[in-house]
Formats: structure tokens, C-alpha cells, sequence
């Protein structure tokens, strides 16, 4: 049976789930509070854990974005955190659509029906991006960036103050043409075809996880098993935390208020959030709020159900930021039966139709197994 629940009668003990000997919220000895975009973790902050194991926290920053990294009993940190950064600096040069010369902007440019050598990392992405089109039919699709920029998000979306929502016309064009259909992927000969011009890739909703996944296989290449790391609120845990067999996670409360909003345990395993609250700017001169960023590639328009935030468990990051990104354009009312027949722990927050200040939360049944710190 699924978990429905009243968030806010339920926050109190949902933080309090989080507390233990060693791992509490707000001032614990050695444990702090880091945020980002809508998610929150706990990290050591201090040298040596009462087990007496070291602990380190390296930080910086990469994809328009910061990383953190956790590690126990680490090795040559100066080495481990000069590699974090040259392997960053790579794949944003891979994957970013504000970088001009970077292997993603190189193929957005390249003429139509013109083969675009790709890298074998570009291959694989667009390969999971494929599964996922298919898997979630058509609610992820990483064609969909000149709908999201006509929204005014993304690269070349133009200033704030002169955004004005694309007519109904524009929309239908762009969904016609920059689409899925109109993209050749030669997997034999490695090489991407834009078959229209106006197709265009993002693989925003996907990258982040693919780096921090980059930087997990990396550390187990090096022998560490036992690691937290975070890309812009997107988390990858290894083994577990001293004196635990797994990493306790908090996820932020979406109204701001920095109140968690659940607790979960990871164990080799991937957390993402999504949430059409994120990025709400608003609109020029009528005073009303900018639709989410969240655009559902299906219709070409912003979400507009009552699902802000949904938050997704797997074993890859890469995995876990893409569902999470499609569930949340699904929203809740699919989506929860998706998420279950895929054996998906996933969570959905819902702002209450009856009562704007108060919110719903419902989880598959997976997702519960994992709150039990």
C-alpha cells in the first residue's frame, strides 16, 4: 500500500527519524547540515570519527554548480581532489550547453543531415536517454531544449525582464521538429545526425548524475570504499558511514523553510531531487510568476500539476536524476504507479489543492524500506 501522508503533521518525526547516537540534524558534534538545490545531506566535519577512522570533506566547483565529497580513511587528498577536477572540468566539457566549444554545443551546431563523429561517452548517454524516452513515454526527452529555452531557461533564453511565453504556434513547431524521430544515432558507426535543424540535445536532466557517478567509480578504481558525494544536491553514497552499514541522507522540505522533509538510508546506492520550485523567476512587467523550468516535452507547456518535487533512489545517479526529472513531469497521479511497476523508490510531494500552505506526500512502497535509519 502506498504512503499518503500529512506533511505537515508528519515533519517532527520525519526529523526525528534522522537522529541517532552519531548522525543528528541542526549542531551535532561532528555532523553539519550541506544544502543544495532542494536537497540536503549530512557530511563529517571533523577529523576522526568516534570509531576512529579519519574523515575528510573536499569541496569546489563544477557545472554551474558545487560539489562536496566525504571520505573515510582517504589517501593523498591534494591528488584525489586535483583528479575530482580535471574529471569535472572533462565531462562539463563533454556535456555542457553553456560551454561554446564543448563535444554537446559542437553537435547542436553541426548543419542537418551532416554525421557527427561522437565520443563513446556522448554514445552511452544518448543510449540511456533512448530507454528512458521509451520507458517513460516521451516524458524525458532531451530534444525538448529549444522548448525549454523559448520558456526562457537555459542558454540564450534572453534576460528576465523581457521574457514573453511562446505562442501556441512556436510551441507546435518545435515539438514537430526537435524531436526524438529527428535524430539518427549510428551506435556501429558511432556518429549523431540532427536530421532537422531545429533539433536540439540537452542532457541536463542527465549529466549531473553521469558526473557524479564518474567520480564514485573513480574513487572505487583508487581502492576507497567508503565515500558521500554530492553535485548540486544529487548524492552518491559507497559502503557506509563509520559505525554504520549505510549513509543517512535528509531531503530539504521544498517550501524553503530548511525543515527535512524525510530520512534515508544509502548503501552503494544514488539519491536525486527534482522539483518544479527550483527555478521560478519572475516574468516581466505583470507581476505573476514565471511557469517551473520543468517543461513536459509531451505538450510542449510547464508542468502544471499539483507534484513540485520528486525525489528518486537507484543504483546509479545518472538513473536516479533522470527518473526523477521524468516522474516529476508525469506527476504524481501516473507516476507513482510508474515508479512502482519499475521497483523504483521514489517519493512525491504534493502541494495540497484545499490548502496552498499545506502539503501531501506520497512513496512507493520501496522508498519506505529505505527510511529506516
Amino acid at each position: 500500500m502506498d504512503l499518503m501522508v500529512n506533511l505537515n503533521a508528519t515533519l517532527p518525526s520525519a526529523k526525528a527519524a534522522a537522529t541517532g547516537p552519531e548522525f543528528v540534524f541542526g549542531k551535532a558534534r561532528w555532523m553539519v547540515l550541506l544544502a543544495a538545490a532542494g536537497l540536503a545531506c549530512l557530511v563529517a566535519s571533523c577529523d576522526r570519527a568516534p570509531e576512529g577512522e579519519r574523515i575528510e570533506t573536499l569541496r569546489g566547483q563544477s557545472m554551474g554548480t558545487e560539489w562536496s565529497m566525504v571520505l573515510v580513511e582517504p589517501d593523498a587528498l591534494t591528488r584525489i581532489r586535483a583528479e575530482v577536477q580535471l574529471l569535472l572540468r572533462n565531462h562539463e566539457q563533454r556535456y555542457s550547453t553553456w560551454i561554446h566549444s564543448s563535444e554537446l554545443s559542437r553537435l547542436n551546431r553541426t548543419p542537418a543531415q551532416t554525421a557527427f563523429a561522437a565520443s563513446p561517452q556522448l554514445m552511452r548517454s544518448l543510449y540511456r536517454s533512448g530507454l528512458m524516452l521509451d520507458a517513460t513515454q516521451g516524458a524525458f526527452d532531451p530534444t525538448c531544449a529549444p522548448l525549454v529555452r523559448a520558456w526562457g531557461f537555459g542558454p540564450g533564453a534572453g534576460p528576465v525582464a523581457g521574457f514573453d511565453a511562446p505562442d501556441e504556434a512556436r510551441i507546435d513547431h518545435l515539438r514537430r521538429h526537435s524531436t526524438w524521430d529527428n535524430l539518427d544515432i549510428n551506435s556501429h558507426a558511432g556518429t549523431i545526425t540532427r536530421l532537422h535543424e531545429a533539433v536540439e540535445i540537452d542532457l541536463s536532466a542527465l549529466a549531473k548524475g553521469e558526473g557524479v557517478d564518474l567520480l564514485a567509480d573513480w574513487l572505487v578504481e583508487q581502492g576507497q570504499r567508503s565515500f558521500l558525494i554530492e553535485i548540486g544536491g544529487d548524492l552518491r553514497a559507497g559502503g557506509g558511514a563509520p559505525g554504520r552499514q549505510s549513509w543517512p541522507v535528509g531531503i530539504e522540505h521544498p517550501d524553503g523553510s530548511g525543515e527535512m522533509l524525510a530520512a534515508v538510508a544509502l548503501r552503494n546506492q544514488a539519491l536525486a531531487t527534482s522539483g518544479t520550485y527550483i527555478q521560478q523567476l519572475p516574468a516581466g512587467g505583470n507581476g505573476e510568476v514565471r511557469p517551473s523550468h520543468i517543461i513536459d516535452p509531451r505538450t510542449g507547456y510547464p508542468v502544471g500539476h499539483e507534484t513540485i518535487s520528486v525525489s528518486v533512489v537507484a543504483d546509479t545517479c545518472a538513473e536516479a536524476d533522470a527518473w526523477a526529472t521524468a516522474l516529476l513531469v508525469i506527476g504524481a497521479e501516473d507516476g507513482l504507479a510508474l515508479a512502482s511497476s519499475h521497483n523504483l523508490p521514489a517519493m512525491f510531494v504534493l502541494r495540497d489543492q484545499l490548502e496552498s500552505q499545506r502539503y501531501l506526500v506520497l512513496a512507493t512502497p520501496m522508498f519506505e524500506t529505505l527510511t529506516d535509519l
